[in-house]
């Protein structure tokens, strides 16, 4: 905020620095919608921060304060950063974790199938098919991917991510699966339903 208002004392709300009158796809706030791509660690929400300063500097339109378009500017380097950082995180327990991405590329949606992953991964390696279910267990424990949990009585069905919920456990049987919003820009997805 400070870089962008000249303010070095004052506190600064939200609504100062980023137009929250015209709501990004989906009709999220522009809050919810950087939440929704990081791991809601400070320093993912810092970094995302950061990258909507450096794409408003870049571009600076006719806005005097961060629109759509500078946070739309920010996501191709967030999510290679958000890439760069799982491979920190993941590589030393699960260094096979680059072919689980290959595949993930290859279905080319960030919402997909079980089964599609599954007989995508038998056409990458047939004689490996069956570690699909461990790929996706592994993929789910580092928050790569979530799954769609079926409503209970009170209805609504819902993702379940790991990075919200430590104590999470993947569900094998889960049908419907979806890769973390930051990632769709890193592995080149396709927004699906």
């Amino acid at each position: 905020a400070q870089a962008l208002l000249g303010h070095s004392d004052k506190t600064v709300a939200w609504e100062e620095v980023f137009d929250e009158t015209k709501e990004m796809p989906s009709r999220q706030s522009k809050y919810r919608h950087i939440c929704d791509r990081t791991f809601l660690r400070p320093r993912d929400m810092i970094k995302f921060c950061n990258e909507v300063l450096r794409s408003f500097k870049d571009s600076q339109g006719d806005h005097d304060i961060f629109d759509n378009a500078a946070i739309h500017g920010a996501r191709d380097r967030y999510s290679d950063y958000l890439l760069n950082e799982l491979d920190d995180e993941i590589a030393k327990h699960v260094p096979e974790y680059k072919e689980y991405l290959e595949v993930i590329k290859a279905l080319g949606s960030e919402k997909f199938m079980r089964d599609n992953f599954a007989r995508q991964w038998a056409n990458r390696f047939p004689d490996r098919a069956a570690e699909a279910p461990a790929a996706l267990q592994h993929l789910f424990e580092f928050s790569v991917i979530g799954y769609l949990k079926p409503g209970g009585r009170g209805g609504g069905s819902e993702y379940v991510w790991r990075y919200r919920d430590p104590r999470a456990r993947f569900d094998p049987t889960a049908e419907t699966l979806r890769v973390h919003p930051g990632f769709k820009e890193a592995l080149d997805l396709t927004r699906s339903g």
